[in-house]
C-alpha cells in the first residue's frame, strides 16, 4: 500500500513511526495478503534555498523559510546568528505586512534565533536604536510573547514599580501591578535605590 500525493517528484521514502504500531496490531493481516507498507513524504530542504530569493519576497512564509536558514547557518556562531538576527528584524520592518502579520513573524525570529543573556539585551537595545519603544508598539508586537518583548516588559515594570515605591505605594499593590516577584523587586528596586541612596550620602 503506497501513500502518495499527486506530484511525486521530490519524495523520499519515510518509515514514521506509527508505521511501526500498525504493523504491530495488524501484523497477522499483513502477513496473510502478503502486504508491506511504505510512507512517502515531500521534503523541502531549507539549506538549499536562495537567501536572495527569499528576502525579496514578501510572503511571510519566505520570512519563516529564511528565519529557519539563518538558524541552521549560525549553528556554532552566537556571534553571526546575532548579526543575522539584526538583519531580519530590519528586513521584517521593510515589508508590506499587516500588523498582525508582522507581530507573528518576529515572535518567531525571535524565539527561533534565541540568544544568551549578554545579546538579548544588546539586541534589545539594537532594536530601540532602530525604532523607539512606542512605535515598536505601534507596529503591534506584544510585549509578552517574545523574549525582546519580555525584556521591554521587565524593564517597563522595574520602572514604574521603582516609581510606585517612591510614591509610597504599598509593596504588595506594586507586585500586583508590575507582576514582578518579590526577588525581583527586592533585588531592581529596593537594592538599587538603597545603592543610590549610599552613593548620595557619602
Amino acid at each position: 500500500m503506497n501513500a502518495k500525493g499527486k506530484n511525486t517528484k521530490e519524495y523520499v521514502r519515510h518509515d514514521a513511526l506509527w508505521k511501526d504500531a500498525i504493523e504491530e496490531f495488524f501484523k497477522d493481516f499483513l502477513k496473510f495478503f502478503d502486504t508491506e507498507l511504505n510512507f512517502k513524504y515531500r521534503t523541502y530542504k531549507i539549506l538549499e534555498q536562495d537567501e536572495e530569493i527569499l528576502k525579496g519576497s514578501d510572503n511571510p512564509f519566505a520570512f519563516v523559510v529564511l528565519t529557519a536558514l539563518y538558524s541552521l547557518k549560525t549553528k556554532g556562531s552566537i556571534d553571526l546568528k546575532y548579526a543575522s538576527k539584526v538583519s531580519l528584524y530590519k528586513l521584517l520592518k521593510s515589508k508590506e505586512l499587516s500588523k498582525e502579520s508582522i507581530n507573528k513573524l518576529f515572535i518567531f525570529m525571535d524565539n527561533i534565533l534565541s540568544l544568551p543573556t549578554s545579546l538579548k539585551n544588546r539586541f534589545k537595545i539594537e532594536v530601540e536604536n532602530i525604532e523607539k519603544e512606542s512605535e515598536v508598539a505601534v507596529m503591534g508586537l506584544s510585549l509578552r510573547d517574545s523574549e525582546t518583548g519580555q525584556l521591554w516588559a521587565k524593564d517597563r515594570d522595574i520602572h514604574t514599580a521603582t516609581k510606585m515605591f517612591r510614591a509610597g505605594e504599598e509593596i504588595r499593590k506594586i507586585l500586583e501591578y508590575t507582576e514582578l516577584t518579590e526577588e525581583e523587586f527586592q533585588r531592581e528596586v529596593i537594592e538599587k535605590i538603597n545603592a543610590e541612596t549610599n552613593k548620595n550620602t557619602h
